[in-house]
């Protein structure tokens, strides 16, 4: 039976390694990489704003570049036999393509279809 782990951004470096030695080990079939964020850094609203919105996971533009470092390393690890879905901030050709050349099989969006509606879906495949 195909099971794909869906991991968060969140993990340190040793936790996401470890990660990783049980997919290759147990001979998962894969990883999601990865899902929603606690992290309020780089955000550009106030403190004071985000402190007053309170707690909870975020996604979409904010996590691309460590989603895109984690597939990255995962598919190094993890050889050509381990299916990859690349999750976080595509929303656009350009980083549906970053994703890919990084080693994710697949993509998966959904922050950008509820920012910009079914039209992504041209904008995702305008040059395939």
């Amino acid at each position: 039976m195909p099971l794909l782990l869906k991991i968060a951004p969140d993990l340190s470096d040793k936790q996401f390694e470890d990660i990783l030695m049980v997919v290759k080990q147990e001979e998962l079939t894969g990883l999601v990489i990865s899902n929603t964020t606690i992290s309020r850094a780089d955000l550009l609203s106030s403190r004071k704003k985000i402190e007053a919105i309170g707690a909870g996971g975020l996604s979409g533009p904010i996590l691309f570049s460590k989603a895109l470092e984690r597939v990255q390393k995962a598919r190094t690890i993890l050889g050509q036999k381990a299916v990859i879905i690349g999750v976080g901030g595509i929303d656009s050709s350009e980083k549906r393509e970053q994703m890919l050349r990084a080693g994710a099989d697949l993509i998966q969006i959904y922050t950008s279809f509820i920012y910009h509606g079914p039209k992504i879906i041209q904008r995702l495949t305008t040059d395939l």
